[in-house]
């Protein structure tokens, strides 16, 4: 999977809004593009990585953790979201 396919897997009932939310707010955009950065960084590091707790993957997956948040909440706040039960 590229990198810019994860964030209509992880949001696949918001797209629409997604796309459109991209095109209309800069920042937006870059929240965006980070979380599709560090997915991609997060789908390099190894099963034994993963498996030892590292450092660094655990602060990966923290930051994006945020990043997801912070979009939901931005296509809560503009009325777009659509509730996916997780």
């Amino acid at each position: 999977m590229t990198h810019k396919n994860y964030l209509a897997a992880e949001f696949p009932d918001d797209l629409p809004a997604l796309q459109r939310l991209r095109l209309e707010d800069q920042v937006f955009d870059e929240i965006c593009e980070d979380l599709e950065l560090l997915d991609r960084d997060i789908s390099l590091f190894s099963e034994e990585e993963i498996a030892s707790g590292n450092g660094l993957y655990l602060d990966y997956q923290e930051s994006a953790q945020a990043l997801r948040q912070e979009i939901v909440e931005i296509l809560h706040s503009k009325g777009n979201f659509v509730a996916d039960g997780s």
